[in-house]
């Protein structure tokens, strides 16, 4: 029986994830040391993959899907800001596709920030705006609008909100595996590895990836949207899909949920969050954004009276760079 593009799929994950080798998409990024800490911390640089920062991982895992699905047409749906979409555009153009997307509506579009990439990335038909109070049955809107789609003659791909699938994952699992290759070079392990979390799906992939290759450290997860308990259970479901996939159970690396110290509602900044911003450009050169990484610097600032002197801790810089220039007001005020 010829092997399908799953089972494929599932021996280049098990070939890179119990024996070693690298699966087709691996995506590398560099880190380095951070200084003025009380322990050595390392910022893994997730931000110079691209615009979409460890999002771009993700991508990966859903190109390969599209591609050996035989797929024309990508059907999507989050928010109006949302920079899953605008990767998946610019996936979709990579791959010379049909992106169709489903966007909640939101307040107007502004000429700065992630809102001018907007008109270079779509068509007048690519995006159909969904009403708020729609919104809860545009899953349903968008299966509706597969079928009309395929009985067009289209062969349709569907991405769900942040891409929170398993094909999604095949390519975040390459972050455990970047971060193992780049211990052996180091000469040591990590004992805290702190990452952010939105849909969730990069840290679980984290907490999973880790736990196939009997990594010791625990994983931090700082909560910038949802709960712990969503998190948990989406985590347990993502643990079974993976598990049935490379035939094996699947263990998890220790692991914690965290909510930031400031800002705690999702999308919500104020100028604690903008001076870290400020605060890590100036000391390290390193720009973050105000609705994830910033918010994960200040959360770990605030863990390190735990640590104990043998710690060796890694941040996962996951990006977001474009929403940084969302906020001029704010940034112009950081200015001497």
């Amino acid at each position: 029986m010829r092997e399908t593009w799953q089972e494929r799929l599932a021996r280049q994950l098990e070939h890179s994830v119990l024996r070693g080798g690298r699966c087709g998409f691996w995506l590398t990024s560099r880190m380095h040391p951070l200084k003025g800490w009380s322990v050595p911390v390392w910022l893994k640089r997730d931000d110079e993959l691209g615009p979409y920062g460890s999002k771009w991982r993700k991508m990966q895992g859903l190109a390969w899907a599209i591609q050996e699905e035989g797929a024309d047409t990508i059907l999507a749906w989050g928010g109006s800001r949302s920079q899953h979409l605008l990767g998946l555009l610019a996936l979709g153009r990579e791959l010379g596709l049909d992106v169709r997307l489903l966007v909640k509506e939101g307040s107007p579009r502004q000429a700065q920030g992630p809102d001018l990439l907007w008109p270079l990335l779509t068509t007048p038909d690519t995006v159909t705006m969904i009403s708020r109070a729609e919104w809860p049955q545009v899953e349903h809107r968008a299966q509706k609008e597969q079928a009309a789609l395929t009985a067009a003659g289209k062969k349709v791909f569907l991405v769900r909100e942040g891409g929170a699938q398993v094909e999604a994952l095949w390519g975040a699992l390459t972050l455990p595996l970047d971060i193992v290759a780049q211990e052996k070079v180091l000469g040591f392990s990590f004992t805290r590895i702190w990452v952010d979390a939105g849909t969730g799906l990069t840290a679980q992939a984290l907490i999973l990836g880790l736990g196939l290759l009997q990594h010791r450290a625990q994983v931090e997860v700082l909560l910038c949207a949802g709960d712990a308990g969503t998190f948990a259970r989406d985590l347990e479901r993502r643990r079974g899909e993976l598990s049935v996939a490379l035939q094996t159970e699947i263990p998890l690396a220790a692991w914690r949920c965290h909510v930031p110290g400031t800002a705690r509602s999702f999308g919500s900044t104020n100028q604690a969050v903008f001076l870290e911003i400020a605060r890590t450009a100036r000391e390290h050169g390193v720009l973050l954004d105000p609705i994830y990484s910033a918010k994960l610097l200040m959360k770990v600032r605030e863990a390190q009276p735990e640590w104990a002197p043998e710690d060796r801790v890694l941040i996962l810089h996951s990006g977001g760079m474009l929403s940084l220039f969302g906020f001029p007001a704010e940034l112009q005020a950081l200015t001497f």
